[in-house]
């Protein structure tokens, strides 16, 4: 037993608190190791500021000094044509040296200047992370957490991914830039259509329809009929954003809207409408595409994350999915409302375009997984839906879900795996045998080149596709169930953007309607 004095005592509560006053507040780490992320960020972006700043100096001194030396070997070459080498040519020639020899050393100099640069703004992030600071936090303060977060995640992603190409000399790239769509040009033409014929499922036009009149009565929605109707239909409906938003999409019949909601106030929040349809007995929930900067971080947020959906365990595309968990509970009491105004059989349909596909179809599953409404249809019709859980996960919601992708469309074709698979095919292109490839290998001709440059390049692990069974929807309105091997590329063809354009799907779901028996 140790018996401590009243001395002892004072000493040892004056050991306490002293340690209690030195020992740090998780709260003042947490502040100082912020305040450093900023300081880091900072510094990043002055070393990438320094790198641009260098190139543009580089880029000057050696117009300045090709004009330079250009002034003085024309002269010198017209002398020399005329009258022959003399006194005054020599002079002139040895001026010309005098400015090459310049501008090498000016150029030495710029090296070895941002070869310092780079180093002690390097040096200083090292320091920086060794101190715990947080990465990102600038985005974070100035943006908000949930944005910054999904800000610095897509920079450092690309930053990542494109690094590769920076050390490629940028004619080089130009010309596998202009080749590489060729080879899939070819490619394509010489692709069999594939698939069985089908049909797109009943009221396919309508639902695409109401997934354009989230937009709302605005320009974007005025793209899938001509100007002069929509600037009709919105003169019409003015001061009624419901009304306009349905007249410009040319939805008629008897139809209450119960929610109508942009969606442009929070990130992974978008624009959708709740409304019963009588014409048809169905509850509609539409939601919208990117129609927004934040709509673009939700599509730009794109690594996978692991999901559970009927016992299947699988990844899902992160922006999506947060779009869809945040709207499961939030629609949920509208399609309640919307469901008891609606009487007779009870049948939900989800449709979107786009960004609204891809989340449209994860929330009908998440409904569906979580039995919200026993015993009432909950299927999805999603138009141009992009890249959003893996073949195994996308495949299981086949029974329910329909992705409808018109031609070449780029967008149900565009994820982070594609992305970095077209790198890699630019960089084959650039230099062949590092990827095991003769350099004469085009020799083959353009098709089997273009499969000899797939092989090499090879399959990312953890792709993502389209959600549920895929119908490919041509122009003329011709119809074919496809695999996901159909959208497993990225194609730079001239229609792959504006194949994704609502316009161009009316023109196609008409087409198909038409010839549906």
């Amino acid at each position: 037993q140790v018996v401590y004095s009243k001395r002892s005592r004072l000493v040892m509560a004056e050991i306490i608190v002293i340690d209690q006053a030195v020992a740090p507040d998780d709260a003042v780490v947490e502040r100082t190791r912020s305040q450093l992320g900023i300081v880091h960020d900072v510094v990043t972006l002055s070393d990438h500021g320094a790198a641009l700043g260098f190139s543009l100096a580089r880029a000057a001194t050696n117009l300045g000094f090709s004009i330079a030396a250009a002034c003085v070997r024309g002269p010198a070459d017209v002398l020399e044509s005329t009258s022959g080498k003399s006194r005054t040519t020599e002079v002139l020639r040895s001026v010309e040296d005098v400015v090459n020899v310049a501008h090498r050393l000016t150029r030495s100099s710029q090296d070895l200047a941002q070869g310092i640069t780079h180093a002690t703004l390097g040096a200083t992030k090292v320091g920086l992370n060794a101190a715990g600071a947080y990465e990102g936090e600038l985005c974070r303060t100035l943006l908000g957490g949930e944005a910054g977060d999904a800000v610095g995640a897509i920079i450092a992603l690309l930053g990542r991914e494109a690094a590769p190409l920076s050390r490629v000399p940028a004619p080089k790239l130009l010309e596998a830039l202009r080749e590489w769509p060729s080879l899939q040009r070819a490619a394509l033409d010489a692709r069999p259509p594939g698939g069985e014929e089908a049909y797109i499922p009943e009221h396919t036009e309508r639902w695409f329809r109401f997934a354009v009149a989230t937009y709302g009565s605005s320009m974007l929605g005025a793209l899938i009929e001509p100007v002069v109707v929509a600037a009709h239909a919105v003169k019409r409906a003015r001061g009624c954003p419901v009304a306009g938003a349905l007249g410009v999409a040319g939805i008629s019949g008897a139809v209450e809207v119960v929610r109508l909601e942009e969606g442009r106030g929070r990130l992974f929040s978008i624009g959708h409408m709740v409304a019963v349809d009588h014409e048809t007995g169905h509850v509609v929930v539409a939601l919208r595409g990117t129609a927004s900067v934040k709509d673009a971080l939700a599509d730009l947020a794109c690594h996978p994350v692991p999901l559970e959906l009927g016992g299947v365990q699988g990844f899902a595309h992160d922006g999506m999915l947060r779009a869809a968990r945040r709207l499961e509970s939030e629609l949920k009491e509208a399609v309640d409302e919307a469901l008891v105004r609606l009487g007779g059989p009870r049948r939900i349909v989800v449709c979107g375009h786009s960004l609204g596909a891809g989340v449209g179809a994860l929330l009908s599953a998440l409904w569906r997984d979580g039995g919200c409404w026993p015993g009432v249809e909950v299927r999805c019709v999603a138009f141009a839906c992009p890249q959003a859980l893996d073949p195994e996960l996308a495949a299981a919601l086949a029974n329910h879900t329909t992705s409808i992708i018109l031609g070449e469309d780029m967008v149900p074709r565009l994820s982070a795996s594609s992305v970095i698979e077209l790198r890699e095919a630019l960089l084959c292109l650039c230099d062949p045998p590092a990827y095991g490839l003769p350099a004469d290998f085009r020799a083959c001709g353009a098709v089997e080149a273009h499969a000899a440059v797939r092989r090499a390049i090879g399959v990312l692990p953890g792709r993502m596709c389209p959600i549920g069974r895929l119908l490919s929807l041509q122009s003329a309105g011709s119809v074919r169930f496809v695999g996901p091997d159909a959208v497993d590329e990225l194609f730079i063809t001239r229609d792959a953007a504006p194949a994704h354009l609502p316009k161009r799907y009316l023109s196609a779901l008409r087409a198909a309607s038409a010839a549906a028996p």
